[in-house]
């Protein structure tokens, strides 16, 4: 089994965090940072007394909601673990004439594990398949050839 860390994948780096006044509906005033916004929940640190909590983004005025959005957007980090496992179903040879046609057929398994306690959504993972003919040399050798592309299930596929 082979494993790739994707630590970096799709990195945004965030610039220094400071604190925001934000507004509930209420018109009640707080001065805070924007640590999260994951579906729906924003997470502040209140600049007073350093307390984190998660509050709906609903709670806030509308300019609020848009720029936590926006930041949202901008600062979104991930930290994937990506694992394939192989395993060969079956090999068939064939002679014709002088030449031996060989062929193995293969299942493999892909999981993408997310290593970041906040959920990722709307991830899309692509990848492809390739077969490699050798022109008769045995070697391995000749031209890769793309025979398709995937879109599994959000954590794994099949291909």
């Amino acid at each position: 089994m082979k494993t790739y860390f994707l630590t970096s994948l799709c990195l945004i780096a965030a610039t220094a965090l400071s604190a925001r006044e934000f507004t509930d509906l209420q018109g009640r005033k707080l001065e805070a940072e924007l640590i999260a916004v994951v579906g729906g929940q924003a997470t502040l640190k209140r600049a007073s007394d350093g307390r984190s909590f998660t509050v709906a983004a609903t709670t806030f005025s509308a300019e609020d909601q848009k720029f936590m959005n926006e930041w949202a957007e901008q600062n979104t980090k991930y930290n994937l673990e990506v694992k394939y496992t192989k395993k060969k179903m079956g090999e068939t040879k064939q002679k014709q004439g002088n030449v031996t046609l060989e062929e193995e057929r293969w299942i493999y398994k892909i999981e993408v594990k997310n290593r970041q306690p906040v959920p990722v959504g709307d991830l899309r993972v692509d990848y492809w398949c390739f077969r490699r003919e050798d022109g008769g040399t045995g070697k391995g050798g000749g031209a890769c050839r793309d025979i398709r592309q995937f879109q599994p299930e959000p954590h794994r596929g099949f291909c």
